[in-house]
Order: structure tokens, then C-alpha cells, then sequence
């Protein structure tokens, strides 16, 4: 029985941290202290629940898919004789040049949107909201997804394996760039307009999955708590990260996290204001580090 007593009081202690975290107004665990548990209790990366959101995942990269698609499709069907017929363009020109532009000149539009749509109603509404059909909407509409998708995979994925989900969906862009070219290469030998129109009926194929499939998604944890619903949060971060239990190292560091870098009052709850991207020197230098990777994807994709 005496043997009993230190193992008691191991458990005790270690339990210590975790309960201080349950209050704004107790001190904060350290980060190292959560960092030591959460390697003695990493959670599987095959427990049902995350499985769950692997599939909820899995449609997610769907948004990439059809970026990469899309991106590709226009350069594509101007080499088929039908489609320069139909619309009486030529393979070289200016005609030829706007209809191939008008899906960059969308995405360009949507550059101010894209951050409401990400903040004002959650990064599922946003995704929702960006699923439009039409050729200058649609590279509004495919900018848009892109930022509220992978927003929404990255702060949904627990973060021992972060890193490895949002690499498969950085890879699907070629994916959907591959299918494009192969429909198209596939359609070449149908006469007439199913030559052109059997591409862009495909293209409706990823964006109406996650439409119906997107609204089913849960909030991430993130945004939930940003907007004043930490118990939500808490919900999320305890069924899908911590199998079940929101005493668990990994939601308890999460949650630590929010609470010290996420304002519920400041420049991110005013769609307008951007000032958080120069108004401090780590601001500026991770301003400057997002801009510097945007022009390499887009010089080298």
C-alpha cells in the first residue's frame, strides 16, 4: 500500500498544469511543460475520430483540385478546332487573349474578398459562398475557396501531423492540372462542341462535391474561438485531437496558444483594416516572407 503513494502524487502534479488552463485568470502552463506530455501522449494518427476529418480532409482537397484544374483548362481548350470555331477566335490574339484573362482578372477582383469571406461567417460559409460556376466568377470564386480550404485544413489538423496533410493538398493542385489536360486530350476525338463542352462540364464535377458536401464540415477551432465560442472550441479540439478528452496535453497546449496570440477585440475583427502587417517589425517580416512565397508559387506553378 505505501508503494501506492508516490505514483499518486506523480499523477497529482502532472495534472497540476493542466487544470490551470481552464481559467483566464490562473497562470499559464508553460509551453515546454505541454510540449514534454504531449510527447509521452501523442494521439494516434488512425483513432476513429481523426479518421472522421481525414475524410472531411480528403474533400477539402477537392477546392485544390479543382484550382489546379481550372487553372489549366483555358490554356488547354484553345488548341481544339470546335471551341476557336464556336467562339470565332483564332489560336493566337487578343480575342483569345480576354477569354483566357477573364479568369486571372476574377482572381485578382477577389483579392479583397477573400478575407471577409474567411472571417465574417466561418471558413466553411466562405468556401460555400465561393463556389460560383461562371468564367470571370469563377476565378473570383476559385480564389476564394483556395483561402478559406486550406485555412480551414490547416487549423483543423492536430499539429503532429499538420505538415503532412497540407503537403497532399499543395499536391493536389497538380493533380487537378493533370486531370484537366487529360479530359481534354480525351474529349479531342468527339466531333463538334462536345469536344470543348465535355472539359467544362467536368469542371463542375469537384465544385459540386464540396458543395454538397462542405456545410457538414465543422468550424475550425481557430475561428470558433476568435468569435467568443470557446467552449465550441474546446468541443472540437477535445473530440478530434484529444480522443475524447479535453484534459489532453495537445488540446490544453492549443488552447494555450489561442489564448495568447488570438485578439477578440483587435485589428483581426475589422475586415478592413490591415495594420497588423506593418505596424510591428515581426508584422512586417512575416508579411514580407507570405508575399515572397505567393510570387514563387505563382512564378513556378
Amino acid at each position: 500500500m505505501g508503494s501506492s503513494h508516490p505514483r499518486e502524487e506523480e499523477t497529482r502534479s502532472a495534472k497540476v498544469p493542466l487544470e490551470k488552463t481552464t481559467s483566464h485568470d490562473e497562470g499559464m502552463p508553460s509551453r515546454e511543460a505541454l510540449l514534454e506530455a504531449l510527447q509521452s501522449e501523442k494521439p494516434s494518427p488512425w483513432s476513429p475520430n481523426l479518421r472522421k476529418l481525414y475524410g472531411f480532409c480528403l474533400i477539402a482537397f477537392l477546392c485544390s483540385t479543382m484550382n489546379g484544374y481550372d487553372g489549366s483548362i483555358f490554356g488547354s481548350l484553345p488548341a481544339l478546332d470546335s471551341f476557336r470555331e464556336q467562339f470565332g477566335v483564332e489560336k493566337n490574339g487578343s480575342k483569345i487573349g480576354y477569354i483566357s484573362a477573364m479568369y486571372t482578372v476574377g482572381a485578382i477582383c477577389s483579392l479583397p474578398l477573400s478575407g471577409p469571406a474567411c472571417d465574417i461567417r466561418g471558413r466553411k460559409w466562405g468556401t460555400f459562398i465561393g463556389l460560383s460556376p461562371v468564367d470571370f466568377f469563377l476565378g473570383l470564386g476559385v480564389n476564394i475557396i483556395r483561402s478559406t480550404s486550406s485555412i480551414w485544413c490547416a487549423e483543423v489538423c492536430p499539429p503532429a501531423y499538420r505538415g503532412i496533410i497540407m503537403a497532399f493538398y499543395n499536391c493536389t493542385y497538380a493533380v487537378g492540372s493533370l486531370i484537366a489536360a487529360g479530359v481534354t486530350r480525351g474529349s479531342a476525338g468527339y466531333g463538334g462542341n462536345k469536344a470543348w463542352q465535355i472539359p467544362l462540364w467536368c469542371q463542375m464535377i469537384c465544385p459540386g462535391i464540396v458543395l454538397l458536401a462542405v456545410l457538414f464540415f465543422p468550424e475550425s477551432p481557430r475561428w470558433l474561438f476568435s468569435h467568443g465560442q470557446e467552449d465550441k472550441a474546446l468541443e472540437f479540439l477535445a473530440f478530434y485531437h484529444g480522443e475524447g478528452n479535453p484534459d489532453h496535453p495537445l488540446v490544453q497546449l492549443q488552447l494555450q496558444e489561442y489564448r495568447e496570440f488570438i485578439s477578440l477585440s483587435g485589428s483581426d475583427k475589422r475586415w478592413w483594416d490591415f495594420s497588423d502587417f506593418y505596424k510591428t517589425k515581426a508584422g512586417r517580416w512575416r508579411f514580407i516572407n507570405a508575399l515572397i512565397t505567393g510570387i514563387w508559387g505563382a512564378m513556378f506553378r
